[in-house]
This record gives C-alpha cells, sequence and structure tokens, in this order.
C-alpha cells in the first residue's frame, strides 16, 4: 500500500520491563518532495516518551532496482533526518523508493518502517518543484512590520489661544509619515467667537482655522516619552476675514499604550490680522497656543 505518511506504532507491553513506565512509541516516515540536482531532506518523526529509540537509518533506490544505499540520520529534536545528496537523485520523473530501521539503546533492531511496501516519490524537475510550492505554500498569517504600517496618525485636541478671535477651539489632525522622524500634519480647529481684540472688530460667530505642520521628532517612541518641535502655517477663516499665521511649537507626547498617547504643546505664532474679506486695516500681530489633544497612532 502507497500512502503518504507511514505510520507504525510499537505498544510498550512489547517492550520488556518498560510496561508500567513508558508510553507508546509511534514513528513516521515523513514522504518527501525530492527535486533533481538537490539534497534531499528526509524526516522520521517519532513520538518516544521512554526515550528506547537512540538510532536510524533509511534506505534510498532508484524504483525497480536491486541495491539499496543506506544512510545514517541524525537527531534533530525528537526526530530524525537524513540528508540525502544531489548525486544519489535520479532525473527528473524517475521514482524512488525509501524504507528506514529504528534502533534501541544496545544497538538493537526496534522495528523496520516500509520494508513490506518501500514509500516512492516522483522526482520533480525545478520548474515543476517551484510551482508546486507556489501553490501548495500554506497561508500565514503575521504582524505588519514596518514596511506594512501605513505611517498615518490621528490628534484630537482642544485649544488655548491668544490673540484670536476663537480662544478656545477643538481641533482634529491627521498626520503623515513622511520619514523615520518626520511628520506632515492636516489640521482644522473650530470655535465659537468671544470678545474679539481691538484688531479684530468683524467676522461671524464661528472661526474655522485650517492648517499644515510639520514634526520633527526630537525623541520617538511609541512606548516612551517622545519629543517634537513643529513649524505651522494656517490661518482664522473668521467668515468675513481670514488671518494667516505662523509659527512654531514644541510638544511631547506620552504613552498611555503603544497606540493612544497624551500630545501636550506649547507654541507662538505672528499672525496678519484682517488680510483679507475685510475693509479694516491690516496688522501683524503676535499670539500664544496651548494644546491639550489624545494622539492615535501606529504602535
Amino acid at each position: 500500500m502507497r500512502r503518504a505518511l507511514l505510520l507504525f506504532v510499537l505498544a510498550s507491553t512489547a517492550w520488556p520491563g518498560n510496561a508500567a513506565s513508558a508510553g507508546a512509541l509511534s514513528a513516521q516516515l515523513l514522504e518527501p518532495r525530492p527535486e533533481a540536482r538537490r539534497d534531499l531532506l528526509v524526516t522520521i518523526r517519532l513520538d518516544d516518551e521512554a526515550k528506547v529509540v537512540t538510532a536510524a537509518s533509511l534506505e534510498i533506490r532508484h524504483a525497480g532496482a536491486s541495491e539499496w544505499h543506506r544512510y545514517d540520520a541524525e537527531r534533530a529534536g525528537s526526530s530524525f533526518v537524513v540528508t540525502i545528496p544531489a548525486k544519489e537523485i535520479p532525473a527528473a520523473g524517475t521514482e524512488i523508493e525509501l524504507r528506514a530501521e529504528l534502533f534501541g539503546k544496545r544497538g538493537g533492531l526496534l522495528f523496520e518502517i516500509a520494508h513490506d511496501e518501500p514509500v516512492r516519490v516522483r522526482v520533480r524537475s525545478s520548474p515543476e518543484a517551484r510551482e508546486e510550492d507556489r501553490v501548495f505554500r500554506p497561508e500565514t498569517h503575521v504582524d505588519a512590520g514596518e514596511a506594512e504600517k501605513t505611517g498615518v496618525s490621528a490628534l484630537v485636541a482642544v485649544d488655548g489661544r491668544m490673540n484670536s478671535r476663537a480662544r478656545v477651539r477643538a481641533t482634529l489632525g491627521v498626520s503623515f509619515a513622511l520619514s523615520a522622524g518626520t511628520e506632515l500634519g492636516v489640521l482644522l480647529s473650530v470655535g465659537p467667537a468671544f470678545e474679539p481684540p481691538a484688531a479684530l472688530v468683524s467676522g461671524g460667530p464661528v472661526v474655522f482655522g485650517p492648517e499644515l505642520a510639520i514634526r520633527g521628532w526630537a525623541m520617538r517612541s511609541p512606548a516612551a516619552l517622545g519629543a517634537y518641535l513643529e513649524p505651522f502655517v494656517g490661518g482664522d477663516l473668521r467668515l468675513p476675514g481670514f488671518d494667516p499665521y505662523a509659527g512654531l511649537r514644541v510638544g511631547i507626547v506620552y504613552p498611555f499604550e503603544p497606540t493612544l498617547a497624551l500630545d501636550l504643546s506649547l507654541g507662538g505664532s505672528a499672525s496678519v490680522s484682517n488680510a483679507v474679506g475685510v475693509n479694516e486695516p491690516a496688522e501683524l500681530g503676535f499670539g500664544g497656543q496651548l494644546r491639550i489633544g489624545v494622539r492615535f497612532q501606529e504602535p
């Protein structure tokens, strides 16, 4: 009987003196997949709780030949492995036969595997082997590596600002990794208009603040305290009125866990009030900003 896997079991009761202490002994001669002009590894897998098997050997011949070639096996964990050199592997399309023997602690033969019906396998060509390996390779699932990460993070924050018509704002932001130490951030803040500074008389009840920022990390680790510098440009859209500004923030990121962190920053900016959209004189001003937020990031 030809099978892909030959399993032989020798019960512990058949081994004198070990009937009470040893469990069952089983051995499997795993069917190999030989390839022409390549060394062939053949595995004899054991389940040997009593460790009564101390050695194993494998015999190989071309199908139909009378002479067998014997190779000693080497222990590999709980199994034995035999390496058959490429010179013993015939041309592609030819079949080879295999059988094995297991030996005990005193060198005695315990039992034979596939001696009555040797394992017969066909030698594959190199292109055939590559195609079979591709088709039958098991699907594996691995954790996302650095190359598979999106490099996208998100920020939800509250801003307190000086010299602004909206002194308290909610901010949403998305950042994209440009390199290991640099990110591009796109942010939008929105807040109600309180009593305006003297230079900002006009405007509606709500202020929108689109912004672009480049974050350069001085220290960066998803599991430890990080620090950064962040130059930014943006503007306050007051409806009517638009006030562009540019500035610099310095901040720290403290992780609660690898994917969630506190983002705290302090910054200053220069702005041009009434630059667009109102009939009021433009005025250069300076302001400050305190931002407290939560950063959602990749580990």
